[in-house]
């Protein structure tokens, strides 16, 4: 008998001859189906009641809910594209973390990543919709504006650039950065076009 369950559209694939827990099962498959162009990013996911109603036997609804709280962490993440080493982008990265959390945003840190084309790649695979660009002035200088593109080629609906490295602004800008995050700037307004970005409903005003 084979032991693979599909639903969906072949949306969710469970298997029950794997030790991977079922709830990863769940997030792993969505996180694949949206990379393989089979689920849109932002697309409701089905109500959990009614996974549980096709896969009655053996499958609790508060597994079914656990894979879907971790899939919705990933398309209402912001995914931190860390350029250089992790004494370039360690800082920036974490106050940056930091301030997303602060307004309820997970975020996704890439590893070091050393080129654009990378950080396209581990964007597309991240599965998330918002991006921001860590490291050093001195790495922006060099990878930015590359990235920048990379990470929009990939899909992204926003790019955001940690700090605010004055010389190079209007490049970046014109360049694709939507918005930089930093001390001393507008935090409300900058969330606000996060959540934008990402579909969350809030009650800010730009």
């Amino acid at each position: 008998m084979d032991k693979t369950r599909t639903n969906f559209s072949v949306l969710v694939v469970l298997r029950r001859d794997t030790p991977i827990p079922l709830h990863r099962q769940i997030e792993t498959s969505i996180r694949d189906a949206i990379r393989a162009g089979r689920l849109p990013r932002g697309s409701p996911l089905p109500p959990s009641h009614r996974f549980v109603d096709d896969y009655v036997q053996g499958f609790y609804l508060a597994t079914i809910q656990q894979g879907w709280m971790l899939d919705a962490l990933c398309v209402t993440a912001v995914f931190l594209a860390c350029l250089g080493d992790s004494a370039a982008y360690s800082g920036r990265a974490t106050w940056t973390r930091n301030f997303l959390a602060a307004g309820g945003i997970e975020a996704i840190a890439s590893d070091s990543l050393h080129n654009s084309a990378d950080a396209g790649k581990a964007f597309a695979a991240s599965g998330a919709s918002v991006a921001c660009i860590c490291s050093t002035d001195a790495v922006y200088a060099e990878l930015a504006v590359a990235t920048t593109g990379a990470l929009k080629a990939a899909g992204a609906r926003q790019v955001l650039l940690a700090g605010r490295p004055k010389p190079q602004e209007a490049g970046l800008e014109a360049a694709g950065v939507d918005a930089f995050i930093s001390a001393g700037g507008n935090a409300l307004t900058t969330l606000a076009r996060i959540y934008d970005a990402l579909g969350i409903r809030h009650p800010l005003r730009l």
